[in-house]
């Protein structure tokens, strides 16, 4: 969310809402993510092997659609195929090859790159739904009750940088 919400919206409702998330997914985290490890005897923190290996192999397991966009621009040849090294040129390399050579790219990356890649993918994946999603609520609802829906979201936002900007003057 970059504009059109209350930039606190996400917070607020996971603050609320923490203890009962716990219950819920820690048994399905740690089951999941082996690399991670309950410090707490009630289980609600956790520290997390971030070796680059362990990075890389998360990085694989993230949906098709983030994944693609974490394609390091060394590796990014025309029309969205990736370039791999090893591979002569014309020669289509085999998904596995592709795979292999994306999680020795990923294990070379600085933490804060993958972080940046991760996030601007999911940005993007995002980007793309929310805005066909607003396309369709305006041929829905009608231009009017769009735009009306349009400034009440604005209001919120700006609402909630008040909000942010009181809590930073304290």
């Amino acid at each position: 969310m970059t504009f059109g919400e209350n930039p606190q919206k996400v917070k607020n409702i996971v603050t609320a809402n923490l203890p009962h998330f716990h219950r819920l997914y820690t048994p399905h985290v740690l089951s999941a993510v082996p690399s991670l490890m309950a410090t707490t005897s009630d289980r609600t923190r956790f520290t997390q092997d971030l070796s680059q290996s362990t990075r890389a192999g998360l990085l694989g397991q993230l949906p098709s659609a983030v994944r693609q966009h974490l394609v390091p621009p060394s590796m990014r040849g025309s029309g969205g195929s990736v370039l791999i090294p090893a591979v002569p040129a014309g020669r289509v390399p085999a998904a596995g090859e592709v795979e292999s050579a994306l999680r020795t790219a990923w294990e070379g990356l600085p933490v804060k790159t993958t972080a940046k890649m991760v996030k601007l993918g999911i940005h993007k994946v995002v980007a793309r739904s929310s805005l066909t999603q607003g396309i369709k609520g305006i041929f829905t609802a009608g231009v009017w009750k769009a735009l009306v829906y349009g400034l009440s979201k604005v209001n919120k936002y700006r609402v909630g940088m008040g909000k942010l900007e009181a809590a930073g003057k304290m």
